[in-house]
């Protein structure tokens, strides 16, 4: 009990963690008059990546590939059929042109890439699935593809974010030292509830007798996937759908292609071998793929988000079938 109880604690400090570099890393980009726009599409949609990323440096340099690998995969499963799904369930989700054109077939994209750089038993026969330093490179070069679009798309763009500039300036606005303070707690308190993290997986995983992936892949997963679900369910609750769709896609193509791609870059990645979970992940990408180029307007109607919750609770049902002991 010991471990679980390590498990779930670590996350407070890795959320809070993650919530102070957002507002310490927008108000230093403030005092240094950077676009409160661009601070927010790129530190919102890092910020709520900051625990996937920082649990898989961990684990990485813990020589814990599987935890790497299944948090990746499990938190973009859980974004689009439970956070997305649920939201289309409240309120039908109307996507914006460039959502639609741009950022969804690009995490169609990262589900496909994702697929091959770790598909080498399939694909040449190898005996295990490796993500390379390369192939980390790779991701990390579509992330910056990827970053510079969004910044470049975004510039000149009015619309409102979820973290703007405040009317009346915090503390934190007004004092640079303060905000760095902040930031930098925010970073140390990511480190300490990432290895937090880390260790609990390990130990719930043998305690239970099931593998360290399957930790990985829901709870670990679900865990680092609260702030996106947070952010989302404030930016619909707003009225501001797009914000909550983009947040979500968003943080899927980072954590393919920056969290992943930092991981394999520090270190290779032995995969485990998960064709269902690949597939899985295909497939409720694609679904959104498909939903948003068909039917009426450019939407998530509620029968589609309907659909892709029951995918979850499929996929989730198949698991405990298969790998709880017993």
């Amino acid at each position: 009990m010991l471990f679980v109880a390590l498990l779930l604690a670590s996350f407070v400090p890795l959320l809070g963690g993650a919530d102070l570099v957002v507002r310490g890393s927008s108000a230093v980009a403030r005092r240094l008059n950077v676009s409160p726009l661009v601070v927010g599409l790129t530190l919102v949609a890092m910020g709520t990546s900051a625990p996937e990323l920082v649990i898989n440096l961990s684990a990485a340099f813990a020589g814990q590939d599987s935890i790497a690998v299944g948090n990746v995969l499990g938190s973009n499963i859980f974004n689009v059929a439970v956070v997305l799904g649920v939201l289309a369930i409240i309120m039908p989700l109307p996507i914006s042109r460039n959502t639609t054109w741009a950022e969804i077939p690009l995490a169609l994209l990262a589900a496909v890439v994702l697929f091959v750089v770790m598909a080498d038993r399939f694909l040449n026969g190898s005996a295990i699935d490796v993500i390379t330093r390369s192939e980390g490179i790779l991701l990390l070069s579509f992330f910056g593809i990827f970053l510079a679009y969004t910044v470049q798309r975004r510039r000149g763009d009015t619309g409102e974010l979820l973290w703007e500039t405040p009317s009346t300036p915090s503390s934190l606005d007004r004092s640079l030292p303060l905000a760095l303070v902040v930031a930098i707690a925010g970073f140390a308190l990511l480190a300490l509830g990432g290895r937090g993290v880390v260790a609990g997986a390990v130990g719930t995983a043998s305690l239970l007798g099931v593998p360290e992936y399957i930790i990985a892949v829901t709870v670990v997963a679900i865990g680092t996937s609260l702030p996106e679900l947070v952010t989302s369910l404030v930016a619909g609750a707003r009225g501001n759908t797009d914000l909550a769709v983009g947040n979500i896609i968003g943080s899927n193509i980072f954590n393919v292609f920056l969290v992943l791609g930092a991981t394999a870059a520090i270190r290779p990645v032995a995969a485990p071998h998960q064709p269902v979970d690949h597939a899985v992940h295909l497939v409720l990408t694609g679904l959104l793929f498909l939903f948003v180029f068909t039917g009426p307007g450019r939407q998530i109607q509620r029968w589609e988000g309907l659909i892709l919750v029951l995918v979850y609770i499929a996929y989730m049902t198949m698991l405990v079938i298969t790998t709880i002991p017993g």
